[in-house]
C-alpha cells in the first residue's frame, strides 16, 4: 500500500513494514474507508518531520526512519554531515 518508502521533497524516506501496517490499522474506518489515512500520515509522521526541520533550519541533509513502537509510531532521525 505505501511502499517500503516514503516520497518527501524528492527524497526517500525508510518505513519498516510493520510502521505501514499500523498506518493501514489506524487509516482505515469502516464506513469511511481509507480517507483517514492522509489525516493519519500528517499526525503521525508528516508532523513529527516538520517539528525537527523547524528545530534545525540549517540542517540540509537527514534521514528519516519510521518503525512501529507497540499502537504507536517512532520517527527517528540521523543528521548527515
Amino acid at each position: 500500500m505505501f511502499g517500503e518508502y516514503i516520497w518527501l521533497a524528492g527524497r526517500v524516506r525508510g518505513l519498516s513494514a510493520e510502521a505501514e501496517e499500523l498506518l493501514a490499522e489506524l487509516g482505515w474506518h469502516p464506513r469511511f474507508g481509507a480517507r483517514p489515512l492522509t489525516r493519519v500520515v500528517e499526525e503521525k509522521v508528516l508532523t513529527p518531520i516538520a517539528v525537527e526541520l523547524s528545530r534545525r533550519p540549517s540542517q540540509s541533509r537527514m534521514r528519516v526512519r519510521v518503525e512501529r513502537s507497540g499502537q504507536a509510531l517512532s520517527v527517528s532521525f540521523q543528521h548527515d554531515a
